[in-house]
């Protein structure tokens, strides 16, 4: 399978997705980077900002990783001036295709990977200009096709239009 061409059409996906809760709340859009290198969208579930919805899509060479993600959030736990930090926590799921072989058919040199991941982050909503700074640490647990568990750190960055 060609991750190139798979991308964008699991970014549209995504987008949909998640929008679809968000229409009379935030939504943000943007980047991550270190685990996964991508993008990433989050989406509060309600105007008092206590739940919310996010996910995020990468892609190397030869992976494609996605992942979806429920946040209960303790909103304001510091302010400082027009910045809000909160804490968050949550539990999602996590899908990984690599194409061992980089070849554009699936082939018995593939492998999905299938798992869960628990995220603890702080967040730093920058409310004069409407951006969003996050750091998080999640442990993801993969259950398919082998168990593994595992320590992921993402920083990242929203824009709320």
């Amino acid at each position: 399978m060609n991750v190139a061409l798979l991308a964008p059409k699991i970014i549209f996906f995504l987008l949909v997705t998640l929008s679809v809760p968000a229409i009379a709340f935030d939504l943000g859009l943007g980047v991550s980077l270190v685990s996964p290198n991508g993008f990433t969208v989050k989406s509060f579930a309600n105007h008092k900002r206590l739940k919310a919805y996010d996910g995020a899509i990468g892609w190397g060479d030869e992976e494609l990783y996605l992942h979806g993600d429920y946040l209960m959030i303790q909103p304001t736990f510091y302010r400082e001036g027009s910045i809000l930090f909160d804490l968050y926590y949550g539990i999602g799921g996590r899908f990984i295709y690599r194409d061992e072989d980089n070849r554009s058919i699936a082939d018995n040199d593939d492998e999905i990977r299938l798992g869960f991941r628990l995220p603890i982050g702080v967040s730093a909503l920058f409310t004069s200009v409407d951006i969003e700074g996050f750091g998080e640490m999640s442990v993801t647990a993969d259950l398919y096709p082998e168990s593994s568990v595992d320590l992921h750190v993402t920083l990242g960055g929203r824009y709320y239009p």
